[in-house]
């Protein structure tokens, strides 16, 4: 046999967990400090990344605290996939969304809940790596921050397309009644990146 090609991907030890946290606002010294205390680490930016190899996870109330501060969380936890995006909580938007959670096959889809005065949409998948590298490259947890950075936005204005996405891909029954809504081409990135 010899070896004709060698093409780059993802690895992902089957003992790691990585966190990474974006808000897309200048947090303030009092915020920065708070974090610092949760996390033990010093973000960039809007940035903040945490990763374990040594088969630990992120405290669950140490990470529901972050996401106060923080509008995206993608996460990766032994080849499970976990992305959060929170919002202010609106009355209204919660009335929309609850209906839209459901989890389907391998426990895949969509749950959302109130944390204090916050709503979180947490999207759970599988990623397809030879996709996810086409579409960001080495970038992996940037390019997702990013991608469910504009789906939040889309939610924001009434578009729920990436919710159905997850829950049709997956098979989730969900007390919504869905109403067609053309997917938009962050929608079409996240249906090309999911994998079973």
């Amino acid at each position: 046999m010899k070896i004709t090609d060698i093409k780059p991907g993802y690895a992902s030890g089957n003992r790691t967990s990585t966190y990474q946290f974006y808000v897309g606002r200048t947090l303030s010294p009092d915020e920065r400090i708070k974090i610092k205390e949760l996390s033990g680490k010093t973000g960039r930016g809007g940035k903040l990344k945490i990763q374990y190899t040594d088969g630990h996870e992120l405290d669950w109330s140490i990470e529901e605290e972050l996401m106060a501060y923080y509008d995206i969380e993608v996460s990766e936890v032994y080849n499970s996939w976990i992305s959060k995006i929170a919002f202010d909580y609106d009355r209204e938007l919660w009335q929309k969304l609850k209906p839209c959670e459901g989890r389907g096959e391998e426990d895949y889809g969509v749950d959302i809940e109130k944390r204090d005065n916050r709503i979180v949409v947490s999207f759970y998948y599988a990623l397809n790596y030879n996709e996810a590298f086409y579409e960001f490259g080495e970038k992996l947890f940037d390019g997702l921050c990013d991608l469910f950075d504009n789906i939040r936005t889309e939610i924001m204005k009434g578009n729920l397309s990436a919710i159905y996405a997850i829950s049709d891909f997956y098979g989730t029954e969900t007390e919504a009644e869905w109403e067609y809504v053309e997917s938009s081409e962050n929608v079409q990135k996240l249906q090309y990146i999911l994998d079973r």
